[in-house]
């Protein structure tokens, strides 16, 4: 199974070099490049090239517009699904440059989402967390608790879900010490 890996290293002799099979080293190396590759997670967005890079809570405020394409992500604390589409509420965190929101990060408002069509309430309810690309297209209010707040409102045209934990996103890099021990 290991031919490539000459066991007579462990003896100090210099000839484990020559025994080595490079076309298998070098396989073996693509695939761990590609295994590490595909760990760095991102999402891309068509159309998005010329997005507003503004938060929810910068909207309207301060000469922020109210209209124009905006890539925002979040966790999703409603759903209504209607004949109409799917309207969420969501609480956004940051993105990072792949466009994965941030969970750890402190909050930077809220925003109603329109899905035009059936979003599955168990996939996307509270809880969630998603990042969209979409139309921003002015104010509208949202109910938290007793409290009523104007927020964005987004026409969604792409939206990514995310897994639900939220660790399994980027890469993890540890190391470890072992012992070995042979009987």
């Amino acid at each position: 199974m290991f031919e490539w890996l000459n066991l007579t290293a462990a003896t100090g002799s210099d000839t484990w070099m020559k025994s080595v099979n490079w076309s298998t080293s070098r396989t073996v190396l693509a695939i761990l490049l590609a295994v590490t590759l595909s760990a760095c997670t991102t999402v891309q967005f068509d159309g998005t090239e010329d997005r507003l890079q503004v938060y929810p809570t910068d909207v309207g405020k301060n000469g922020v517009p109210t209209q124009g394409v905006v890539v925002w992500g979040g966790q999703v604390m409603a759903l209504t699904n209607s004949e109409e589409g799917t309207i969420l509420q969501i609480l956004a965190v940051p993105i990072d440059s792949g466009n994965v929101p941030q969970p750890d990060s402190r909050s930077v408002g809220r925003f109603i989402a329109f899905y035009p069509g059936f979003l599955e309430p168990r996939d996307y309810g509270e809880g969630r967390w998603v990042t969209l690309a979409g139309d921003l297209d002015g104010l509208a209010d949202a109910q938290v608790g007793e409290y009523v707040m104007s927020v964005p409102y987004v026409k969604v045209r792409q939206i990514h879900l995310w897994p639900p934990n939220p660790y399994n996103w980027s890469p993890n890099w540890n190391v470890g010490v072992g012992v070995g021990v042979t009987l």
